[in-house]
């Protein structure tokens, strides 16, 4: 069995889990597809912006706790559960109900998924996925946990941190920055989380305009779904804030509170 991974690995929490507990592994890049009879997708479906399976390929598994895509429908056996606040925790149930001890290894990774994807449990996370991270903790190795919770962090890291700082405009219940030229994606919806605990922000307690962390080449910031009606000037005039604070560069546009 092959485990591989498409896009990058960016965010220095995840580089450092794969180099602590040495990880075996591969980009999709590197495999010959012919040499496989089976395919497995784990916390993504099929069809979506972040896998790389060729489109002629129809997974065999699918496990994930997105909303389910009708193109899962097609996979022999799919479970997808939107209720639960990671899928390392659907997996671990398998693990557990089949008899097997996790690995200290193993169960580190757990415990950091299960940790990183509901923000330490103060978002989106079910009665599962505390049962499972109680189940696993005791065989975690904490010294390797906490080397990957607290990894070294390169110059571009606080360089960027500056300049989305620098950069910074809200607006009612918005808050807008501009990135310059990012080497790594990963820092957009990075900086988006830490601007998210921002104290005193405008607005906080006021309905949510949704918007999307994402980079974009043009000047304005990119956003997701149109906002609603009574949101749509307060992210114009943000925007506009924003945009005229610095010479055009990769857009960052973070959503308000949950």
């Amino acid at each position: 069995m092959t485990e591989a991974y498409g896009g990058i690995i960016g965010r220095a929490e995840n580089r450092e889990m794969v180099r602590a507990l040495r990880l075996p592994f591969r980009h999709v890049r590197k495999l010959a597809f012919k040499n496989y009879s089976h395919f497995a997708l784990v916390d993504t479906q099929p069809r979506t912006g972040n896998t790389q399976l060729p489109r002629g390929v129809v997974p065999d598994v699918v496990i994930d706790h997105h909303p389910l895509r009708k193109s899962t429908e097609l996979a022999l056996f799919r479970d997808v559960r939107p209720d639960y606040g990671a899928t390392a925790t659907i997996l671990a149930e398998y693990l557990l109900a089949s008899g097997l001890r996790p690995t200290h290894a193993l169960a580190t990774a757990l415990v950091y998924a299960i940790r990183s994807e509901t923000q330490d449990f103060a978002r989106e996370y079910a009665g599962h996925d505390k049962e499972i991270y109680d189940a696993v903790f005791p065989q975690a190795n904490h010294r390797l946990l906490a080397r990957i919770q607290t990894p070294r962090l390169p110059l571009t890291y606080f360089s960027n941190l500056h300049e989305a700082l620098e950069r910074l405009e809200t607006v009612d219940t918005l808050i807008v920055t501009h990135l310059g030229a990012v080497e790594q994606p990963d820092i957009v919806p990075e900086i988006a989380d830490l601007l998210l605990r921002m104290e005193g922000r405008p607005g906080r307690s006021q309905p949510a305009c949704s918007t999307t962390a994402s980079i974009s080449r043009s000047a304005p910031p990119t956003r997701g779904p149109t906002p609603a009606p009574s949101c749509a000037a307060s992210w114009a005039a943000a925007a506009k804030a924003a945009a005229t604070a610095a010479p055009p560069a990769a857009g960052l546009t973070s959503p308000s509170s949950p």
